[in-house]
């Protein structure tokens, strides 16, 4: 199977553990993207009128989320989604393109998505990695209380986010879990 099949099988089984019947819902994808293109935005620095420094990690990390959301959008409407390798591009515009095309039209600009992540040097092999952490990390959040209201999201003064892409990916669900306990002991 290859890797956006993986992924794709994946992002089924974890919509499915939130809600089984998740496809028929017509869930609003749509606005997930373009939450997440914001707070891409965020990471990035958009003010022109203060000095602000990238992050880029967090950058690649919502473009993860924006990829959960985009997946599920296509599947429900039964499209296609790819990755393709391109040149880089101006990172904010396409941020501007993914999340309007979502806005607007309710689906995914899968081209900017790519120049999104050719701009940040992330090829198809690290969003498939860092897919795969977010994919343990969101399992986890559901297992432990996310839906409910009662996930603990920052841990030790670091969001999970930050976190997840410290640990080895061998054995993560359990790295997570003793990191998740050690934090709420230490509060």
């Amino acid at each position: 199977m290859n890797k956006l099949q993986e992924m794709m099988g994946i992002q089924n089984k974890l919509n499915c553990h939130i809600d089984p019947l998740w496809s028929q819902k017509q869930y609003a994808w749509e606005r997930a993207i373009w939450v997440e293109c914001a707070e891409a935005m965020e990471h990035l620095g958009y003010k022109w009128w203060k000095h602000q420094e990238p992050d880029i990690n967090q950058v690649k990390m919502e473009l993860v989320d924006i990829w959960h959301f985009a997946m599920s959008l296509n599947m429900e409407d039964n499209k296609p989604i790819y990755f393709e390798k391109t040149d880089p591009g101006d990172l904010r515009l396409m941020l501007d393109n993914i999340a309007g095309e979502a806005a607007s039209h309710k689906s995914f600009d899968n081209l900017s998505f790519c120049i999104a992540c050719a701009s940040i040097g992330m090829n198809f092999n690290k969003l498939y990695e860092l897919y795969m952490r977010k994919a343990v990390l969101n399992l986890f959040r559901q297992d432990h209380g996310y839906k409910k209201g009662t996930y603990v999201k920052i841990w030790q003064g670091l969001e999970d986010n930050e976190v997840v892409a410290t640990l080895p990916v061998e054995g993560l669900y359990e790295s997570l879990e003793e990191c998740y306990q050690e934090a709420l002991n230490n509060g």
